[in-house]
C-alpha cells in the first residue's frame, strides 16, 4: 500500500510555509563540501533546530510526535551513502518522495494564501492536488507534461487570486522546484532542550564541474553565404567550395579547441583545477570546503549567477577564509538567490612535484653523462650506466602507485604523472641497450645510433616532464601570491570603511601582468634552449653517430 498525499488543512499549509519562508526553527546550518574526485562531493549538513520556534504554531491536524519538517533544497538526483542522525548520534528517520511532495504541496498552497488566496477548503484541496501533480506526483517525465503541470498549477492559483495579481512570485518558487525538491526529516521536538542538533551526510553528484564556453560570436554555418560561381565564374565556385567544406571544418576544429582547452590547460597542471559549488534558494549560515590530503585550496569567489557579479566581501554578507586544504565562508544577509562559489585546488608540491622534480633531474643528468662520455667510455663500463638508469625508475614507482594517494591529486597532476613515467621507462630501455653495446666503438653502427636516439629521447622526456612541473610551481606560487594581496587588499579596505575597492579588476590586472612576464620569460628561455639543444645534438651525434 503506498502513501497517499492528503491536504491537511490552510492552518498546516500556513504554517509550512512560514516554516520555509523563514526558517526561524533553524537556528544555524553548516554546509561541508569534501571533495572525493572530479564528479563526486561528500556534502555534510548540520542544522541547529531551535525546538520553541518549531513548537510555536503547530496546527492540531499535525502529529507533533511524527512531524515531517524540511530541512533543505536537494537537486534531483540519486543520493549515496545517507546518514542522518542527531546529536548523540541516534539515527533519524529520512523522509520519503511521497512524504516530501506532501510538505512541499502544502508549501505551495501556503504561499498562494499568504498572497491572498481565497478558495474554500475544496478549492484548496484541488490546488493541493494540482500542486501534488506538478511535485512529480502520478506525472511522467517528459518536458512536456512537466510544464503542462507547472502551468495547471499556476493556473488554478490565479483563479482564487485578487485579480491582476503578479504571479512571477509563484513561478519563482515553482522554477526552482522543477529541478530541486525539499527533503523533510522525521523530527520529534525535544522538550528538555532549546535547540537539537541533527546531522545529514551523502555523497553527491557534483555535476557543475566547471565547463568551456563556446563563444557565440563564431559564425554558424547557416549564416554563411554560399555562391554558385554564376557571377564570377571559377573563382566563385572554388571561393564557394572554400565556404562549403573548408570553413565549416575550421570553425568546428575552433569550437572544439575552445572546449577542450580548459580541461587540456588544467589536466596539465599549467592552470588550477576549478570546480563550481551552486548554492541558493536556501542559504546555510556558514559553508565549508574539504579539498582533502595533499591538495590545496588557492582561491575561493562567490558570484552571484544572475550576473557573474564577484562578492568581495565588503558590504555583501560575504566574509571567506582559507587555510591550506580547507576554506571558510560566512554567508550573512544575502539575497535569496542563485550564487556559484568557485573553487580553485592545487595539490601540495612536496606530495609529487618535488620528489619528480628530482627524479627527472637525476634522469637528464645520467643520460647527459652517458652522452658526454661516449660510447667508448660508455662500453667499457656498461655495468655501472646500467645499474646508475634502472635505479631513478624504482624509485619513480614508490610515489606513483601509491593507493593512499588522493584522486583528485593523481586527476590533476596526470600530464607530469605521464611525463615522467615514460621519461623512467624511456631510462629503463637505455640502460638495457646501453648493456648490450659492443666493447669496441665503430664495431656496430646500428646499435651506436640506437643508443644514441634512446639517450636523447630520454633527455627530451626529463626536460619536457623539468618544464612543466616548474611551469606548475611558477604558476602556484605566483597566483596564490594574487589570492593574499587581494585578500589583503579587502581587509584593508575594511579597516578604512570602504565600500567601493574593484577587487576584480585588480586581480585581473595581476593576472595579466604576472601571463605577460611568463610569456616573456618562457618565449626567451626556450629560444635559449632550443639554440643550446640543437648544438649540443650536433656535438653528440658526431660523437656517437658519425
Amino acid at each position: 500500500m503506498g502513501f497517499k498525499p492528503k491536504y491537511l488543512g490552510s492552518g498546516a499549509a500556513k504554517f509550512y510555509w512560514k516554516l520555509w519562508k523563514r526558517k526561524s526553527h533553524i537556528a544555524r546550518r553548516v554546509d561541508t563540501y569534501e571533495f572525493i574526485d572530479e564528479q563526486r562531493t561528500r556534502r555534510s549538513i548540520t542544522i541547529d533546530i531551535d525546538n520553541e520556534e518549531l513548537s510555536e504554531g503547530i496546527p492540531s491536524d499535525i502529529k507533533v510526535g511524527s512531524l515531517p519538517v524540511p530541512v533543505v533544497a536537494l537537486h534531483k538526483r540519486p543520493l549515496f551513502d545517507v546518514d542522518l542522525r542527531g546529536a548523540n548520534g541516534q539515527p533519524i528517520h529520512l523522509c520519503r518522495r511521497y512524504e516530501n511532495m506532501a510538505v512541499s504541496a502544502h508549501i505551495l498552497v501556503g504561499l498562494c494564501m499568504r498572497m491572498g488566496y481565497q478558495g474554500d477548503e475544496a478549492k484548496q484541496v484541488h490546488l493541493f492536488n494540482s500542486a501534488l501533480i506538478f511535485l512529480g506526483h502520478k506525472r511522467g517525465t517528459s518536458t512536456t507534461e512537466k510544464d503542462l503541470a507547472e502551468q495547471h498549477f499556476i493556473d488554478n492559483a490565479k483563479e482564487q487570486l485578487p485579480p491582476g495579481y503578479p504571479i512571477g512570485r509563484i513561478q519563482y518558487y515553482t522554477r526552482r522546484l522543477r529541478e530541486r525538491y525539499i527533503q523533510c526529516v522525521d523530527y520529534t521536538p525535544a522538550s528538555n532542550s532549546n535547540i537539537s542538533i541533527i546531522k545529514f551526510q551523502f555523497t553527491d553528484i557534483l555535476g557543475s564541474k566547471k565547463t568551456a564556453v563556446v563563444s557565440t560570436e563564431t559564425t554558424s554555418v547557416s549564416d554563411l553565404a554560399v555562391y554558385t560561381g554564376a557571377e564570377n565564374g571559377d573563382s566563385s565556385a572554388e571561393e564557394s567550395l572554400w565556404r562549403k567544406w573548408v570553413t565549416p571544418w575550421l570553425q568546428d576544429l575552433g569550437r572544439w579547441w575552445k572546449s577542450t582547452r580548459p580541461k587540456l590547460l588544467e589536466k596539465s597542471g599549467i592552470t588550477a583545477t576549478k570546480f563550481i559549488v551552486p548554492i541558493g534558494f536556501d542559504l546555510p549560515n556558514h559553508l565549508r570546503l574539504v579539498a582533502g590530503k595533499g591538495l590545496l585550496i588557492d582561491d575561493v569567489r562567490v558570484m552571484a549567477s544572475a550576473d557573474k557579479t564577484v562578492l568581495t566581501g565588503l558590504n555583501d554578507g560575504v566574509s571567506v577564509d582559507r587555510h591550506r586544504e580547507r576554506a571558510s565562508l560566512l554567508l550573512r544577509d544575502l539575497p535569496d538567490q542563485r550564487y556559484n562559489v568557485l573553487v580553485k585546488i592545487n595539490t601540495v608540491p612536496d606530495v609529487f612535484l618535488y620528489p619528480a622534480l628530482v627524479v627527472s633531474v637525476l634522469q637528464l643528468v645520467i643520460m647527459m653523462i652517458a652522452l658526454y662520455a661516449g660510447p667508448g667510455v660508455v662500453s667499457r663500463n656498461p655495468n655501472a650506466f646500467t645499474g646508475t638508469t634502472l635505479i631513478a625508475p624504482f624509485i619513480t614507482v614508490l610515489f606513483l602507485a601509491r593507493s593512499s594517494e588522493h584522486s583528485l591529486v593523481t586527476a590533476i597532476l596526470t600530464w607530469p604523472r605521464m611525463f615522467l613515467l615514460l621519461s623512467s621507462i624511456m631510462t629503463v630501455i637505455s640502460g638495457v641497450l646501453i648493456s648490450i653495446l659492443p666493447p669496441s666503438p665503430g664495431v656496430d653502427g646500428k646499435v651506436q645510433a640506437l643508443v644514441f636516439a634512446a639517450l636523447t629521447a630520454t633527455v627530451g622526456l626529463a626536460v619536457t616532464c623539468m618544464t612543466l612541473i616548474l611551469v606548475i610551481l611558477w604558476r602556484t606560487r605566483r597566483m596564490l601570491k594574487i589570492t593574499d594581496e587581494r585578500n589583503y587588499n579587502v581587509m584593508r579596505s575594511r579597516l578604512e570603511g570602504e565600500e567601493i575597492c574593484d577587487i576584480e579588476a585588480t586581480d585581473r590586472d595581476h593576472r595579466e601582468q604576472a601571463l605577460r612576464n611568463f610569456a616573456v620569460v618562457f618565449t626567451a628561455v626556450a629560444f635559449l634552449l632550443g639554440c643550446t639543444s640543437y648544438y649540443m645534438w650536433r656535438h653528440f651525434y658526431s660523437i656517437w653517430v658519425v
